[in-house]
């Protein structure tokens, strides 16, 4: 995942003892293994509360469980 300067110290709290690294730009990437998650949904919630200061990089799975989550929630809204 890669955070936003703007959700840095939830990153950081949240994800404390994932691999980090800084880039140049001052966004965070994160990268830990996901098989160790019990509940995809948790998993899916607790990205989306960093709204868009996330980009889920890997795995496509996961980029769709949110693409997915983020349309309906779109829905919602925008009634065509």
């Amino acid at each position: 995942m890669r955070f936003s300067e703007g959700v840095l110290v939830s990153a950081l709290d949240r994800f404390y003892f994932a691999d980090k690294r800084y880039e140049e730009d001052g966004c965070l990437q994160v990268t830990f293994n996901v098989s160790g998650v019990n509940s995809s949904v948790w998993f899916a919630e607790t990205i989306l509360r960093f709204g868009d200061g996330v980009e889920v990089l890997e795995p496509g799975e996961l980029i769709t469980d949110i693409r997915q989550r983020t349309e309906k929630m779109r829905n919602l809204y925008f009634k065509l």
